[in-house]
């Protein structure tokens, strides 16, 4: 079988993101919605994206550390399920641009596969 993790990314690039961010010492969890920031074309700041990307790419890595934490906790839904081996990273458009980052910076062995499709940088 396989695991697939779909993510909504919180660093303005998605249309809109709810996150839930959970209160500490016992403080009532609170709802952050992130909606679409559009960069400005004149002048066009590339530092932008390359911002979001990799805030984004941080969010992908996090993703992966949480997943095969979950398969290798026992009673966790994920439990002995995830093959640390076989983890594949993917992305079409500004994901393919993330996916791209997170595969050229991972330690090798990593990922086993990685999958970009229409990607632009």
């Amino acid at each position: 079988g396989n695991v697939v993790a779909l993510l909504h990314h919180s660093d303005g690039s998605s249309s809109m993101t709810d996150l839930l961010l959970t209160g500490g010492n016992n403080a009532p969890a609170t709802m952050t919605r992130f909606l679409y920031e559009h960069p400005e074309y004149a002048p066009y700041d590339t530092g932008f994206r390359q911002k979001q990307v990799e805030h984004r790419a941080r969010e992908v890595e996090e993703a992966r550390e949480i997943i095969l934490s979950l398969s290798n906790t026992r009673g966790s839904f994920l439990a002995g399920l995830v093959d640390p081996s076989k983890v594949v990273v993917g992305g079409f458009s500004f994901g393919a641009a993330t996916a791209g980052l997170v595969a050229a910076t991972a330690s090798p062995g990593l990922y086993k596969a990685v999958v970009l499709i229409d990607g632009w940088w």
